[in-house]
């Protein structure tokens, strides 16, 4: 069996912010372990790093979809996939058509993490599977039934068709019933993601020589309730000497906000690096509520290496005494500080309730304050009476200058 993985092109208002694609590498990564033959084509990697002038005329970001076709050879198996397949369609549609025009029997699959439930389309385009959720197992167990075999005797059609529907979360033409996959409920099962399989160096060019690692994992379970997963401390200590020792690396961004939901975790994970002594530096783009952080543990969070917070704020309710705490330990201790608001509209700048947080975090000494345009997340065509012209990505780098021009 070998499998071609596809980090396809994405539409610009689809893609936020360009960053590796981990959920793509735990998922090569588990079946790579698994003894079969795997291989990235990592379309938006392999054009990094990107200006904007590069892709001005073009709504996608990454390589023409006809090239990505170009350089998928002697395959089994096709495996795309999307955070959600309903806002990049237009691109997995293109290149599940042109798949498909090149190797009429190949057979592909569409992992599609937001389990959207409407394939219609996909099916039509030539998908054989789409997988909702978390893929691993489902995958996993779509080889074990599709594989190529030698025997003399092969599945009939329908025999074939009852294996399939005993796979959770897997769709297909013939299926009457659609369910969630079976989670992995101990998530230190997953293997250490792959990260050779990708053009890291690429992805680290952008990041400032960051590489993402993930603390936890959030899924829709088998009753579509959310269900949150944390690694062990073991787990995660292992990922960071293996980076170190493997791959030369020690810089990381922890992605998920879990990593400091259990604070008994957190500072067992800090004081294991200090222990241990690990050369690292770490951050936390993902924003950390300030109201959650205690100015007395910051010192050990800079001792196991944190130089950089991102701290997340309630613009209606800010607890301004305490983020002036916050935010002096964190210079006291030489941490950079940041705060983020994602907006719909420049002129939402100039709300009251917004205007007044960025006095206060301004007051506070933060160190930089970013506005980020939030239809590059949702979409633009989900936003009635949005400028489609509007683009802004703003920081300012010296927020006490508010004060002076107000």
């Amino acid at each position: 069996m070998h499998i071609t993985f596809i980090n396809n092109s994405k539409l610009k208002s689809s893609l936020n912010k360009i960053t590796f694609p981990i959920d793509l590498a735990y998922l090569a990564s588990y079946v790579e372990k698994r003894k079969i033959k795997t291989e990235v084509i990592d379309s938006i990697g392999e054009i990094l790093p990107i200006k904007a002038d590069d892709v001005k005329e073009s709504n996608i970001i990454g390589m023409e979809i006809k090239e990505i076709v170009k350089r998928i050879n002697d395959t089994d198996l096709i495996c795309i996939l999307e955070k959600n397949v309903q806002e990049n369609l237009e691109p997995t549609l293109e290149l599940i058509k042109l798949a498909k025009q090149k190797s009429p029997s190949v057979k592909i699959v569409v992992c599609d993490l937001a389990a959207t439930r409407n394939y219609d389309q996909l099916f039509e385009a030539g998908v054989n599977y789409v997988m909702m959720g978390e893929c691993e197992k489902t995958l996993y167990s779509l080889t074990r039934v599709i594989q190529p075999t030698k025997q003399k005797f092969k599945l009939n059609k329908s025999h074939k068709l009852n294996k399939l529907d005993k796979i959770k979360g897997l769709v297909y033409k013939e299926k009457e019933k659609l369910d969630m996959p079976e989670l992995i409920k101990d998530i230190d099962f997953l293997p250490i993601p792959n990260k050779s399989l990708f053009p890291i160096s690429n992805y680290l060019a952008i990041s400032k020589n960051f590489t993402d690692i993930r603390t936890s994992r959030t899924s829709l379970d088998e009753d579509e309730s959310i269900l949150i997963r944390l690694r062990s401390v073991e787990s995660i200590i292992i990922e960071l000497e293996n980076s170190i020792e493997e791959e030369n690396m020690n810089n990381f961004n922890f992605t998920d906000k879990e990593f400091v939901s259990n604070p008994e975790r957190f500072r067992e994970i800090c004081k294991t690096i200090i222990t241990k002594k690990l050369d690292v530096n770490w951050v936390v783009n993902s924003g950390i509520a300030f109201n959650d952080l205690d100015p007395k543990a910051l010192k050990m969070m800079k001792k196991s290496g944190l130089v950089r917070l991102n701290l997340s704020v309630n613009s209606e309710s800010i607890d301004a005494a305490k983020l002036k705490k916050i935010v002096a330990a964190c210079k006291e201790n030489k941490i950079e500080t940041i705060c983020s608001f994602e907006i719909l509209n420049p002129e939402e700048i100039k709300l009251p309730s917004i205007k007044k947080a960025i006095k206060q975090l301004a007051t506070s000494g933060i160190d930089k304050i970013e506005f980020n345009n939030l239809k590059q997340i949702i979409g633009p065509n989900k936003i009635e009476g949005l400028k489609s012209d509007f683009k802004l990505i703003k920081t300012i780098r010296n927020p006490l200058s508010i004060l002076k021009k107000n």
